[in-house]
C-alpha cells in the first residue's frame, strides 16, 4: 500500500477562528486605511500555513481593488535598520506591481536615486506614492520573533516601525505573525525589545494560534489522500492522532507516519504514544528553551494534578503566562479531548513531555508543602548543573564503550563529571550563599566548555 504521509498536506489550513477574526479586523478597517494585528503561538501550530492560505491570490486581488495591499514576507535573521527598511520596501514594490492596475502604478523610488539613499526614505516614498492613488498598504512580516528577538535590535528599529505607521502621509500597518516567546514586561533581561512589546506600543490587536479543530484535523488528514484513495486508519485511531497531537499540523504529520508504519508492521502499537512522544520531542524542546525552572515546575505538577488549582494567587498569575504562550488552550466545544477545568493542555503530547521532562524542576522549586525551598536564581542553576551532570553522564556511557582507546578522555570527564555531581548535591541540600551560587554558575560553564 502507497504511503500517503511521505509528503505534506494538499489541505490549506484554514484557521476557522483566526480567519473569521482577521476577515473581521479587515472588514471593520474600510477604505481608510489598512488592518493592524498580530499572530502568535507555539511554532508548529500553522501561522504561516493560514496566513498563505488566508491571503491567496484571489483573496489579494479582492482586496487590491478594495484599496488595500498586503505584501508578505519572511522577516531576516539579525536585520539592521536600513536592511529591514529595504527588504520590505522591494516585498510592497513587487506586490504592486502584481496587485495595482497598470495605469494606477506609481513610479517608484530606484536604489540609486539621489533624492532618497537611505532604504527608509524610499520606502516611505514608496508607501506614500501608494497611498496618493488610494492604495493602503499592510505588511505581513512572517517569523517577527526574528526580529524582536534579534541580538541587532535597537531603537532604530521601534522609531521606523513607529514612524511608518505613525506619519500622516504613510499610515503603513502591519500583521506580524511570531512565535510566542510571551514576556509580560516591556524589555528582557539583554535589554532588547519583546514581541509583546512591539505588539503593546503599536496598540495591535493580537490573537493566539492553536491546532486545528477536529473539522479542519479530518480535512487536512484527507488531504493526503489522493483522489479515490481510502483513509487507512479507523474513526478511533483518527481520534487517537487528534488527541495527542491537539490538532498541530507538524504533530499531526509525524504522528500518523508513524501509526501508518506500525500498521505495515514496522513497529508495535503499544510503542505508538512513545514513538510519537520521540519523534515531536525537539520541538517541544524549542518551546521550552526559555522557560525558568518555576515554569517548568508548574507544568509538571499541572500535568500532575491537573489545572483546576491554578486560577488564583502566585500560581495563577504564572499559569496565566504559559498559557498565553500557548501551552495552555481554552475549552472549546468542538474539541472533545484531555479537558482539565476550563482549560487544557495544547496537546497530550505535550502533557507527556512536561511530566517526563521536569520532574526534576518540580523537585527543585517545590518542597513536600508545596512552598519554594530554594531561591530561584539558585534553582536556575541547578537546573542548568544538572542537565550539564546529564550530559555528563551519557557521554561516560558512550565512552566506556572504547575504554581503552580513549581512557584519557574518560578519567578527564568523570573528574568533570564527578565535579558537577558535587556542585548538583551542595545546591540540592541547602540554602547556598549568592556569591558562592554565582561561583558555581561560572564553573559549570568552564566545565561544560571542556565536555
Amino acid at each position: 500500500m502507497r504511503n500517503p504521509f511521505e509528503q505534506e498536506s494538499k489541505y490549506r489550513i484554514l484557521h476557522t477562528r483566526l480567519s473569521q477574526k482577521l476577515g473581521e479586523w479587515i472588514e471593520g478597517a474600510g477604505e481608510e486605511s489598512s488592518v493592524c494585528c498580530g499572530i502568535y503561538g507555539l511554532a508548529g501550530t500553522g501561522k504561516s500555513g493560514f496566513l498563505k492560505s488566508f491571503f491567496s491570490p484571489e483573496k489579494c486581488m479582492e482586496l487590491a481593488k478594495k484599496g488595500q495591499l498586503y505584501p508578505m514576507l519572511i522577516a531576516s535573521e539579525n536585520p539592521d535598520p536600513e536592511g529591514m527598511t529595504d527588504q520590505i520596501g522591494k516585498a510592497i514594490c513587487a506586490y504592486a506591481e502584481k496587485y495595482v492596475p497598470r495605469e494606477k502604478l506609481p513610479v517608484f523610488p530606484k536604489a540609486d536615486d539621489p533624492v532618497y539613499p537611505r532604504s527608509t526614505d524610499r520606502l516611505r516614498e514608496t508607501v506614500r506614492r501608494l497611498r496618493e492613488n488610494g492604495y493602503h498598504v499592510s505588511v505581513i512580516l512572517d517569523e517577527f520573533h526574528r526580529i524582536s528577538k534579534s541580538n541587532m535590535l535597537r531603537g532604530d528599529h521601534y522609531d521606523t516601525f513607529r514612524n511608518l505607521k505613525e506619519a500622516p502621509d504613510i499610515r503603513m500597518q502591519y500583521i506580524v505573525a511570531t512565535d510566542s516567546d510571551f514576556d509580560p514586561h516591556n524589555k528582557n533581561h539583554s535589554n532588547t525589545f519583546t514581541t509583546s512589546f512591539f505588539v503593546h506600543i503599536f496598540d495591535h490587536y493580537f490573537t493566539t494560534a492553536k491546532g486545528m479543530t477536529r473539522a479542519e484535523f479530518d480535512a487536512y488528514i484527507n488531504g493526503f489522500l489522493k483522489e479515490g484513495e481510502e483513509m487507512p486508519f479507523s474513526e478511533a485511531e483518527l481520534s487517537e492522532i487528534y488527541a495527542l497531537s491537539g490538532g498541530i499540523p507538524d504533530f499531526v504529520w509525524n504522528t500518523a507516519q508513524i501509526l501508518f508504519a506500525i500498521k505495515e508492521g514496522r513497529g508495535k502499537k503499544e510503542d505508538f504514544e512513545r514513538m510519537s512522544l520521540e519523534r515531536c520531542r525537539r520541538q517541544m524542546e524549542k518551546w521550552c528553551t526559555t522557560l525558568s525552572a518555576a515554569q517548568k515546575a508548574l507544568l509538571y505538577k499541572t500535568a500532575r494534578e491537573g489545572l483546576e488549582s491554578f486560577y488564583e494567587g502566585d500560581e495563577g498569575d504564572a499559569f496565566d503566562i504559559l498559557t498565553k504562550r500557548g501551552f495552555f488552550v481554552e475549552e472549546d466545544e468542538e474539541e472533545t479531548y484531555g479537558f482539565i477545568g476550563k482549560k487544557r493542555f495544547v496537546c497530550t503530547l505535550f502533557k507527556m513531555y512536561a511530566e517526563k521532562q521536569f520532574q526534576d524542576a518540580y523537585r527543585t522549586v517545590y518542597s513536600a508543602e508545596g512552598q519554594n525551598s530554594i531561591g530561584e536564581e539558585q534553582a536556575e542553576v541547578l537546573s542548568m548543573v544538572r542537565k550539564r551532570r546529564e550530559e555528563a553522564d551519557e557521554k561516560l556511557a558512550l565512552l566506556m564503550r572504547d575504554a581503552k582507546r580513549v581512557s584519557f578522555l574518560i578519567r578527564t570527564t568523570e573528574r568533570i563529571r564527578n565535579k558537577l555531581l558535587e556542585m548538583e548535591e551542595k545546591l540540592s541540600c541547602a540554602s547556598v550563599g549568592i556569591e558562592e551560587v554565582r561561583r558555581m554558575e561560572i564553573e559549570c560553564e568552564k566545565l561544560s566548555g571542556k565536555l
